[in-house]
Order: structure tokens, then C-alpha cells, then sequence
């Protein structure tokens, strides 16, 4: 494990965000951290000792994360139209060539709802932030670990598909509302999600560290999600379809009362 790696895990280290103009090395000698990292064109992420004042000029360009937690929805797809319209001749929307990223507590990868009719995955890739020392972490990315197609097909047909791919989803709130947007068609239990044929991209976030939960009041209890994973998260999803070209949408499952409330 890396010592950037160790940071971002670590509770001792708190996260900020920053806005910066791409200068890696500007960065480190402005905010005295040796460990970025870019969650977006405008934004980073840095990380700095919690037991370290921020001190003079550099304050007030320091902004925490805030805390996020989990959303749900129910709707009924009768209830919302979409059965009626997919099913339309000249529309035929099941999700056919088109992805849809998550980014929330990860997926049960082992379940026959985001699988093929033939047993093979439509999950095409899971960034799990939890998984600390990950082999393949994803280019640009400092921590979690980042599971294939390929890989999750192969855990699938084996006899402990955790040995080979040991992302779960604990809280269970991914899977449901991955269920509710491509759950596959399931005639016996009258299920469909709404794109059941569509492709997965999942992001697992990792849990909000003491020092954010304490600055908002979060009980340890509460799954709660730094804006700053979430972010990364993002920026994964983006990436990956940035590089394959796939119509995608993205579903983020997690929400806060701090800011506008629109």
C-alpha cells in the first residue's frame, strides 16, 4: 500500500476539496500534502494530517466534503408509464446498447437480476472504494480496487465467487435500486426493472471517515459517503464511458439536507 493510499484510508487524515488549475507539483507546495487527487476538471481532493491546523491564506480555500446519505425509491413501473411506453413497436426501450452507472454501496454481482440469459454478467465493471491494497487499481485512482467483466464472469461460475472478486454489497441499497433501473425480466416473479437489458458500471463508495462524521453530527451507525468519494466515483463512471463512447446514465443514490433543498 502506498503512502497516498494509507492517507486517504486513514482516519488520522482529513479530506479537502480544492479547486486547482491541473498543477500536481503547485498543489502539494501550496497545500504542504504529497497526496492529490482529481475528481474533476475543476475539483481535487487533498489530504492533510487532521492533527494540522490549516493556517493563513490557504484557509480559505479548504473546503470540507459534505456528508451524504442513502436515497430510495419504490415507484411502481406501471405507475410511472414504463411499461406501457417500452413496449411500444416503434420504441422497443429495454436498454439495449446503453450503460447505467451507480454510484452507491456497490451490488450483489452474484445475483441472476444482473446477469445474462446464457449466466454470463452485465455488470462490466465494479470500482470498489472499500478494498484496501487492491492489485488493479483504476488508472489515475490511488485506492480501492477495480474488477473486470472478465473477473466478475469468472467468480460467477466458481465455487467461492469471493475469492476471486471479495466486492459485497453489505447495506444492500445498491442492489435495490440497481434492481429498480436494470433489473432483469423475471416472468414467474412478475419482475422487470426498467432497462433490463442494459449494461452495468458500479461504484462501491467507501464509508465517510470520524472526522467528517463528527464535524456533521453523523452517528457511526449511519451509512454515510464523503462528496469527495462520490465525486471520484463520478469521475470513474465518466471516464469509462468517455473511453468506450456508450450512451449512459447515471444513477446516484445517496443525498443530503445540507445546501438549496431544490
Amino acid at each position: 500500500m502506498t503512502d497516498c493510499e494509507q492517507q486517504i484510508y486513514s482516519n488520522e487524515y482529513q479530506d479537502y476539496l480544492i479547486e486547482h488549475t491541473g498543477d500536481e507539483a503547485l498543489i502539494k507546495q501550496w497545500y504542504d500534502t504529497d497526496c492529490v487527487q482529481f475528481a474533476s476538471r475543476r475539483f481535487a481532493v487533498i489530504y492533510q494530517a487532521a492533527t494540522v491546523e490549516d493556517a493563513g491564506i490557504r484557509a480559505r480555500f479548504l473546503q470540507r466534503p459534505r456528508c451524504y446519505g442513502l436515497l430510495s425509491s419504490e415507484q411502481i413501473l406501471n405507475e410511472i408509464g414504463v411499461s406501457a411506453v417500452r413496449r411500444l413497436p416503434a420504441l422497443e426501450l429495454f436498454g439495449n446498447g446503453v450503460l447505467v452507472g451507480f454510484v452507491d454501496t456497490g451490488i450483489d454481482y452474484t445475483h441472476p437480476a444482473f446477469m445474462n440469459a446464457d449466466g454470463t454478467s452485465r455488470i462490466l465493471s465494479i470500482w470498489d472504494q472499500t478494498i484496501e491494497g487492491g492489485e488493479k487499481k483504476p488508472k489515475g485512482f490511488a485506492y480501492g480496487c477495480e474488477y473486470s467483466n472478465e473477473q466478475i464472469n469468472e467468480a460467477i461460475s466458481a465455487s467461492n465467487p469471493y475469492e476471486i472478486v471479495p466486492s459485497r454489497d453489505t447495506e444492500g441499497h445498491g442492489t435495490f435500486m440497481a434492481g429498480i433501473a436494470c433489473g432483469s425480466e423475471d416472468m414467474d416473479s412478475l419482475f422487470s426493472g426498467a432497462a433490463p437489458a442494459a449494461g452495468l458500471i458500479v461504484v462501491k463508495l467507501r464509508s465517510a471517515k470520524r472526522f467528517l462524521r463528527n464535524f456533521y453530527f453523523v452517528d457511526e451507525d449511519i451509512p454515510a459517503y464523503s462528496e469527495a468519494d462520490i465525486m471520484r466515483g463520478l469521475q470513474f463512471v465518466s471516464e469509462y464511458i468517455e473511453s468506450n463512447r456508450v450512451p449512459t446514465s447515471i444513477i446516484i443514490g445517496v443525498g443530503t439536507s445540507l445546501g438549496t433543498h431544490y
